[in-house]
Order: C-alpha cells, then structure tokens, then sequence
C-alpha cells in the first residue's frame, strides 16, 4: 500500500535516486561507502578538545555565533577559519609566489558535499553551462541538473581532464547560446578514476579560465593521501600565485576523510568575492559552533600532520594489498591503474563479464559494491565498478576482493 505522503513530495523528491541503495543483509564487505579508516579517528585528541571547549568557552560555544558576529552564520567560526587558512598556506607554501591566505578566504560549512551545493547555487542560474569529467561526484551532478545547468562531460585519461576536449565543448557551448560559468574537477586522486590533472594540464585549465571568463570549482579532499610520488599543487595554489592575484579557483575540502567523517565540517577556500556569492544563498545558519570550536583546537595542537601521515602509510598498505588481490583473484575479468593516492579502485569489467548478473550476484555473497553509472551519465560507464576499501583491514580487502572474483567467475559469458 502506498503511503498517502507519497502523493506530496516533489517532483524532484519522487525522481531522485540518492540515498535508495540498500546494501545486501548481511553485508559482509562493504566496497560501497568511501570512508577513512575508523582505527585512525583520532578520538582521545578529539574529546579532550572538545572537553576543553566547554571547560574554557562553555556557554559562549552554545551560541550561534562567536567574536565574528552574525557574519559567523554565514563563514563559520573566525579561529577555525583561521587555523584553516594556516593549514592551506603551509600545504601550498613550496609554490612559488603563492600568497597567504587568511580568514576572509575561508568559509566553513557543513561537510565538502555542502560547499559544493553552495557554490552550483551561488553561481549557476538554468541554462549556465558546466563542464565536469565523463565519471565524477554523483552528487554535484544532482545539484546541477536541480540548478538547470547545461551539463557537459570531458574525458579523461591518466593525466586527468583531457583539456583538449574541454576547449570544445567551450565552443560547443557558446555556439549554443550557453555561458559557461564553472568547470567543476577532482584534480587530484579523481573520484571516481584515481587519475591526478598533470602540472602541464593544471596550467592550462587556468589559463582558458582566464581567457573564457569562468571558475574552476576544485574538489580537493583526497589531495593529503598520495602512495607514491606528491601530487602537483593545488589549482588553489597555482591561481594564487598568478601575477594578476588569481581567484578563478573555489576550492572544497573537508575533514571527512583526514579526521573523522561525524563532525560534518568541511570548508570553501578561494576569493572573497567568489565566497560572497556562497554567503548570499546560506540559509543554514551556519555550521556547529561547538564542533569548530574543538575543530580549531585539535588543529592548534599539532596532531593534525602526524595523524594525517600515519592514515596515508596505512592507506599505501591496504592499496598495496588491493592492488595484489584484484591482480590474483581478478585479473581475467577487470582492468584497471594502480590508483597513485584516494581510497578507491576502478574496474573495467571485461566483455566477458555477463555485467547485468554481477550486481545481484555480489549482494547474494554479501558483497557492497558501487556501479559505474551512479557516478557517469555516460552509458559506458555501466561496465565500470568503484571499490572503497579504506576502512576495511587488509585481510577484509583481501577475502572480499578473493570472494569478488568468484562471483565474476560465475557470471562469465558462456
């Protein structure tokens, strides 16, 4: 029977897909949620910070706003924004001629998903065009097409957004009577592919947004968790060391995947004015007072880098184990890069692979997987897999990914 509720939700709430998958009871290995892992929470610095909150701050934390005033409700707490923009500033400091930045560059929010709705609704009105990878966030795809934005999609190989491409869907574009006004891209460690944006790549990015007048939204938070060799700088940095100032760039990041996930605190960095289009939509009333409060305390003390450090020497074990797993237990039926830095692998499944079979067959094993064509509207995304495995041990990788090839076994074409 269906629920007389039903009859009013939206058109968009009727449509919407988000939040329907239902992992397979019992899940046994989880591949589907991208999350850190939970043996790195740091919890003892956490709740001593936000002890301390309480035992020095108390009733002056439980308050909508702090010594910023009201703008507090729209950029979040001054010293957070603060230890932030610190943060930033020493990440980005081998740049040469990259500037400081400080509080007024910074806007706190409730998570990076958070910022990246603000920005779509800061920026695009129906009929702006944006241009994104051919596979990226599904979420920032659905804050798009709910903002009626003209939507287009770039390729991308293993040195990020083919820029050659993205030049002609600009043309396309502008024949079509659309203004392009955001080029939206994970640079670095690419959700859903792995793949870094090349220096030579980054530059150029920077340079068509000069020459066609729009901003590059960067959604940065997988940039601390590189393997191997460091990753280029941020597009944030770079544009700020532009002779002419910069501020094409807003970049998202978060403490989800550095920290922990439950404080639901990420932050916008970029131009003030470019924030201030952000501000103008917020009707939130700002994120925690008492969570950035402790947020800025656990930054002050000194434990942000080690922790940091010690979740990417972990993560580089479990890719490493992955990696041997997928090419033992998988490798007739699935291509794909050894991811140089994020938490997540990308599998082609071969021609072999009957793939309508493969979703109903893992969840019968127990298996959580994500399928390509929640992160692509490209049909050929369907041929793809996503496996998060940064908050399993290793020996849950291992088993799971072993248990994996057994179901891509039985649904071999015969």
């Amino acid at each position: 029977m269906t629920s007389p509720i039903a009859s009013l939700r939206s058109s968009r709430a009727a449509s919407a897909s988000v939040g329907q998958y239902r992992p397979p009871e019992p899940c046994r290995y989880d591949f589907f949620q991208g999350q850190p892992d939970p043996g790195v929470y740091p919890v003892a610095e956490l709740r001593a910070a936000f002890n301390a909150v309480f035992d020095d701050e108390g009733i002056t934390a439980c308050k909508y706003q702090g010594p910023g005033g009201r703008a507090e409700m729209a950029y979040g707490f001054t010293g957070l924004r603060e230890e932030i923009a610190r943060l930033l500033t020493a990440r980005d400091a081998n740049v040469p001629g990259s500037k400081a930045l400080d509080a007024s560059n910074i806007m706190v929010v409730n998570g990076s998903s958070h910022g990246l709705s603000l920005a779509v609704s800061g920026l695009i009105d129906p009929g702006d065009g944006v241009i994104l990878e051919q596979a990226s966030f599904g979420a920032v795809l659905g804050y798009l097409q709910q903002a009626g934005a003209e939507v287009r999609t770039v390729p991308m190989d293993r040195d990020g957004m083919d820029i050659d491409a993205l030049v002609a869907r600009l043309t396309e574009l502008k024949a079509a009577g659309h203004r392009v006004k955001l080029v939206y891209t994970i640079a670095t460690f690419q959700l859903p592919t792995g793949s870094v944006l090349s220096l030579e790549r980054r530059q150029r990015l920077l340079a068509l947004a000069r020459e066609w007048d729009f901003m590059i939204l960067e959604d940065n938070c997988y940039y601390a968790f590189h393997f191997d060799a460091p990753p280029p700088p941020t597009l944030l940095a770079l544009d700020r060391a532009q002779a002419d100032g910069g501020g094409r760039v807003l970049q998202s990041d978060s403490c989800s995947k550095t920290i922990a996930p439950g404080l639901r605190i990420g932050w916008m960095a970029g131009h003030p004015d470019a924030l201030k289009a952000l501000a103008a939509v917020r009707q939130d009333l700002g994120v925690s007072q008492i969570t950035a409060r402790a947020l800025a305390r656990y930054l002050v003390s000194g434990s942000y880098a080690s922790n940091v450090e010690r979740a990417r020497l972990l993560l580089k074990q479990k890719r490493d184990a992955g990696v041997a797993a997928l090419r033992k237990h998988c490798g007739q039926w699935v291509a794909f890069d050894t991811p140089p830095g994020g938490i997540y692998f990308w599998l082609e499944m071969s021609e072999a692979i009957d793939w309508p079979k493969v979703p109903a067959a893992a969840a019968a094993e127990g298996i959580a997987l994500r399928a390509g064509e929640l992160f692509s509207n490209d049909p050929r995304a369907e041929r793809f897999v996503r496996l998060a495995w940064a908050h399993m041990s290793i020996k849950e990788i291992e088993e799971g990914i072993a248990l994996f090839g057994k179901v891509l076994a039985r649904c071999a074409k015969r």
